[in-house]
């Protein structure tokens, strides 16, 4: 975790994500959402009616793809679309994709998902797993000074066993599935 002085401000943020071309048109962003639906979503889809996509940038890409296949779902992103009324909502599903590397403070965001998230349901995370301590210097993923928080193979298990969350399976070094069990997770 960063210090506060040396987290990015919002606006300096809001000016980096839109530097990215996330829409529908750019088909490798597109593909993207689709491996991660294949990955770990679609097994879901028969137990899942209610999503909320959690930081889905300027173009919901991914709640579009998903309300296609005919689910329920909600965005919210704190920069373009800040209305955080999921917070008095309940889903049977919460995805998060390349979001929380740029979590502030994930302990106390992860905390609010879960309270989102009904008893059995699920969080849906992509984000590219940090190499370890010798390979982290070279690797190209933190070069993104937007980039904030990293997770690996012990952070996942920490985030199962402090939030009391069954850790379902992960993927690809970037995917990671949870379910919560019980409403105090």
């Amino acid at each position: 975790m960063l210090d506060e002085a040396c987290l990015p401000e919002l606006s300096e943020e809001a000016a980096r994500y839109r530097e990215h071309e996330n829409t529908r048109e750019n088909q490798g962003y597109v593909e993207m959402f689709e491996d991660f639906i294949s990955w770990g979503l679609e097994e879901l889809f028969s137990e899942v009616e209610t999503v909320l996509d959690f930081g889905c940038g300027p173009g919901p890409v991914l709640a579009e793809l998903l309300q296609e296949k005919g689910l329920k779902v909600d965005i919210y992103d704190p920069i373009f679309f800040p209305d955080n009324n999921y917070r008095g909502n309940k889903y049977d599903l919460i995805t998060s994709t390349e979001v929380f590397e740029h979590l502030h403070r994930p302990c106390q965001e992860i905390a609010e998902l879960l309270h989102a998230i009904k008893p059995g349901g699920y969080l849906a995370v992509m984000t590219y797993f940090h190499p370890g301590p010798g390979s982290f210097p070279g690797w190209w993923y933190h070069r993104d000074f937007t980039h904030v928080g990293f997770f690996n193979e012990k952070t996942l298990a920490w985030i199962t066993a402090e939030f009391s969350l069954k850790l379902l399976k992960t993927g690809e070094q970037k995917y990671v599935l949870w379910q919560k069990l019980t409403e105090n997770s």
